[in-house]
């Protein structure tokens, strides 16, 4: 069975939009570690907003990104 290039576009651009989220939430938690903060400690709530993200627009997950550094 062949699956359609239309199908397999969207998984691609799928997967790409996630590892560009991955990315920022690594040069976050990279930033951080320079600021001197525990990393560790805040990572459970990265990995939290980054899991409801499933759900999110793109919008929310910018306020949810900004809310995180804002409440650092």
């Amino acid at each position: 069975m062949d699956i359609p290039k239309r199908i397999l576009d969207k998984v691609d651009r799928a997967h790409r939009h996630y590892q560009k989220k991955l990315t920022l939430i690594n040069e976050i938690e990279d930033w951080l570690t320079k600021q001197g903060l525990d990393v560790e400690v805040l990572r459970n709530e990265l990995d939290v907003i980054t899991e409801l993200d499933y759900g999110m627009t793109s919008e929310q997950f910018k306020e949810a990104i900004n809310s995180y550094l804002e409440g650092i």
